[in-house]
């Protein structure tokens, strides 16, 4: 396929936005048009940028994950010039951070008239109902080679990176999160202090970057004096996941099923997680994963188990590992949207299995 990808500039982020679009462009001739990228005009119309397109005219035109704002309140695309209903190409949009300016998004997607859409949430119907627009569930997904955990030595018992509850919409999610961390934490007030004791002779890699919850006092973090919460970069991220023995995670808001699963079980790292229905369909517990009672009841159970039977932790990971390989990467995801496309959109003679 031959399609123009519209969106703010990806630079060189280690995201799942990043990830998609890397692996569209490797899949597909793509040219990718917005702030950021080479000849980029916000005077620009839709005409315009295909008129530009360094091979004619394309196949499709694709509302990338960056092109609505995210930030909450600011419903705006990343050009006000551009009018997809202008045109009769083929349009499809791809819905990110659906906790985030919804409204908006979806009344920006009928606006323009677009003829599909992908949405990482599960809840595709309701999204068609409010639209009129046919969705697709497209799930998050891994970039392997990032998360390779051959050569490196599994000496971080239990990690967890990110936020505890997203301050922008706190009602959107669950705190499953910061109750994780209540039970493996001492702490004073909103200060994570030192491990509980059960857990002093485990290998904790616990960051958390809540700005709305951080406090001027950090002390024992992961049971050192004055580690900080900084943000991991894209390498170190990729090195920690590949390095533990278990990862720690829950739902991102909205009850979406984030990037970081698959991160972990690429990585060879056991997911230990609430039990939830949104999982059905991608992953089984005790089978890809190990899930507890949403209550926390048996939390601490299972993970201490799973510490300390290094067999058995090994054999859930090792499965959910072949699992995610098979049916969980990009390169499946855009494999998978670019049929899609082709079956709903694309006269027969347009090849998508690899550019053209």
């Amino acid at each position: 396929m031959k399609l123009i990808y519209f969106s703010q500039s990806l630079g060189k982020s280690g995201s799942y936005q990043r990830a998609a679009a890397d692996e569209l462009a490797r899949q597909h001739d793509v040219h990718f048009y917005g702030p950021g990228y080479d000849g980029f005009d916000k005077r620009a119309e839709v005409a315009d940028v295909i008129a530009a397109a360094p091979w004619g005219s394309p196949d499709l035109l694709l509302i990338g994950h960056n092109w609505l704002s995210d930030k909450p309140g600011e419903a705006r695309s990343a050009s006000a010039a551009i009018h997809f209903a202008d045109t009769s190409l083929p349009k499809v949009a791809i819905l990110n951070k659906e906790y985030v300016n919804l409204d908006a998004k979806l009344r920006y997607m009928s606006d323009n008239k677009i003829d599909l859409a992908f949405t990482h949430h599960h809840d595709t119907r309701a999204y068609e109902k409010r639209t009129g627009i046919p969705f697709s569930f497209f799930p998050f997904a891994v970039d392997p080679e990032k998360f390779s955990a051959n050569g490196k030595r599994k000496d971080i018992d239990l990690f967890f990176t990110g936020i505890l509850r997203n301050p922008s919409c706190p009602e959107t999610q669950t705190d499953a999160r910061a109750e994780a961390q209540h039970k493996l934490f001492y702490h004073w007030g909103l200060t994570r202090l030192a491990k509980r004791i059960p857990y002093w002779k485990y290998r904790f890699q616990w960051r958390t970057y809540d700005q709305k919850h951080l406090s001027a006092l950090s002390l024992f973090r992961n049971g050192s004096f004055f580690a900080d919460d900084a943000r991991f970069g894209i390498a170190e991220y990729g090195c920690a996941m590949a390095r533990s023995r278990v990862c720690f995670t829950g739902l991102s808001p909205l009850g979406l099923v984030g990037s970081r699963y698959y991160e972990a079980m690429a990585a060879g790292s056991l997911v230990i997680c609430p039990r939830e229905t949104v999982y059905d369909g991608l992953f089984e517990d005790g089978k890809h994963c190990v899930m507890f009672r949403p209550d926390f009841s048996d939390f601490e159970e299972k993970l201490r188990y799973y510490l300390d039977h290094e067999s058995e932790r090994r054999a859930i990971a090792d499965t959910a590992y072949r699992h995610v390989i098979t049916h969980h990467t990009w390169e499946k995801r855009i494999d998978v949207m670019a049929k899609e496309i082709k079956t709903r959109l694309l006269p027969s003679n347009v090849p998508i299995g690899g550019k053209a």
